[in-house]
């Protein structure tokens, strides 16, 4: 029997060590397949921040959008990662408001820290992670290599 989509975990935040290229590294909930997923620095360390003080009394990046979603009763049902025909990675923020149910598209990096605000889940369908997964890092994105420097170890809390 195959899912419809399959949930991922955030579970580390790597940078390159001579690109200084930070990169999300997510794991499917079985821990058989990973992919991987270029962020920029900034959404980089939100990440990072968002997890381990999500309750944080600065305003983080995407503040703002929390605060909109709060005031209008938007509620945020669940990130879904897509992979283009191109194998870039897109993301589709699905929320709903009353009874309507609405998509945003968003960055990867973006979506991420925003299911991590919101507490929802990321998916992606298996079609999709089975042409971006690896059953480990990629070469390029070895933890275990000195070109990478694994600056934290993450996985989102649940709810």
């Amino acid at each position: 029997m195959s899912c419809r989509v399959c949930e991922l975990d955030i579970k580390a935040i790597v940078l390159h060590r001579k690109t200084l290229e930070p990169t999300a590294v997510l794991q499917d909930v079985t821990g058989l397949r990973m992919v991987t997923v270029p962020v920029d620095t900034a959404l980089a360390g939100a990440l990072i921040i968002g997890v381990e003080q999500p309750e944080s009394e600065f305003p983080l990046d995407h503040s703002l959008v929390v605060r909109l979603f709060d005031q209008h009763g938007f509620i945020a049902e669940a990130l879904l990662l897509t992979m283009a025909e191109s194998g870039l990675i897109g993301a589709v923020l699905r929320y709903r408001a009353g009874r309507r149910r609405y998509e945003l598209v968003v960055t990867p990096g973006d979506g991420m820290l925003l299911s991590i605000r919101f507490s929802v889940p990321i998916y992606m369908k298996p079609a999709d992670l089975d042409r971006c997964s690896s059953s480990g890092l990629p070469d390029s994105i070895d933890l275990f290599s000195q070109d990478v420097l694994l600056l934290d170890s993450i996985s989102p809390p649940r709810s």
